[in-house]
């Protein structure tokens, strides 16, 4: 299996609040023993996609070079 490179996942603004809080609320969920529930599976898919993109980072669709916001200090975008 190949060594993944090292990428980034960055979340800004409200994609970031909403990880963070769906986080919480799993974390909440999972102390209370519950292990099945649309916030878990949501987040596992997340998780998922990431994973996916460390050994795969052509994965999804390219963003073109001049779409890509100025501030993000990044070569591509997908």
């Amino acid at each position: 299996m190949k060594t993944p490179k090292a990428i980034r996942v960055i979340l800004k603004d409200q994609a970031k609040e909403a990880y963070e809080m769906l986080y919480k609320v799993v974390d909440e969920q999972k102390s209370k023993g519950r292990t099945n529930s649309e916030e878990i599976q949501l987040l596992k898919s997340i998780n998922k996609k990431v994973e996916i993109l460390r050994y795969n980072q052509a994965y999804g669709q390219g963003i073109a070079k001049e779409q890509i916001p100025k501030g993000l200090d990044v070569n591509n975008l997908f």
